[in-house]
């Protein structure tokens, strides 16, 4: 489906669960149901490229930062996960270095579970980190020169993935499936099966809340038809 609605990330890897399909789109389809936001998907811009390991994104909220393969800063951490997301999928190769010092070391205890994975490259200094993760050096140096203190840096190589796609079947606010006209009589649905509910991106905590609000809401409107 990500080939067919989203072709520009047809080869992005996903961190979904493998039983997500759409198999259910695919049943409310065939039932007349019409799909709306199959163009967008949540991205997670932090998982590490050769293990798959989702980095936690708190480490850039403590001072670590992103750097492409030029050794380059390129992103505002600050931004959502998903903004952040896209912008390395347009850097040479579509990954990025999460750089980070002794300083978020400190306010961060995954970095040693990271460390001790061996997920994290290390050089003493901005040089020999350079040297270690295959970037140019003196622009690695200007890089961390400007917003990190002394050595020894440390760097985990991530790329993003597909945490889920936010397209699916078209509800009302009663979580009715509709068709090109109507309401479908007796067909409901919530979660991922459920499209436009997020828009483009997914706000923090917001995946619970929307599958709750609307699986209590399809649950009550599916017994008052039982009834």
């Amino acid at each position: 489906m990500v080939a067919e609605y989203i072709p520009d990330l047809a080869e992005v890897k996903s961190v979904s669960d493998a039983t997500a399909t759409g198999a259910c789109i695919a049943l409310g389809q065939a039932a007349g149901a019409v799909v709306t936001n199959m163009d967008q998907a949540e991205l997670y811009p932090l998982v590490e490229t050769q293990s798959g390991t989702l980095i936690s994104q708190d480490l850039y909220r403590a001072g670590a930062i992103l750097v492409n393969n030029a050794g380059e800063r390129f992103v505002d951490e600050t931004q959502v996960g998903n903004k952040i997301a896209k912008t390395m999928l347009e850097q040479p190769e579509g990954y990025a270095y999460l750089i980070y010092d002794g300083v978020v070391k400190e306010r961060e205890s995954l970095t040693d579970d990271y460390e001790s994975a061996g997920l994290a490259k290390q050089g003493a200094t901005a040089e020999e980190l350079a040297e270690a993760i295959g970037v140019p050096a003196d622009a690695l140096a200007a890089t961390l020169g400007g917003v990190m203190g002394e050595g020894p840096y440390y760097a985990i190589q991530c790329e993003p993935a597909i945490l889920t796609t936010l397209g699916g079947l078209q509800i009302t606010n009663c979580a009715e499936v509709m068709n090109e006209e109507e309401i479908i009589p007796g067909l409901f649905a919530a979660g991922d099966v459920a499209g436009g509910i997020h828009g483009s991106s997914i706000l923090d905590g917001d995946y619970v809340t929307a599958m709750l609000v609307f699986g209590r809401t399809a649950g009550t409107e599916a017994a008052g038809v039982v009834d």
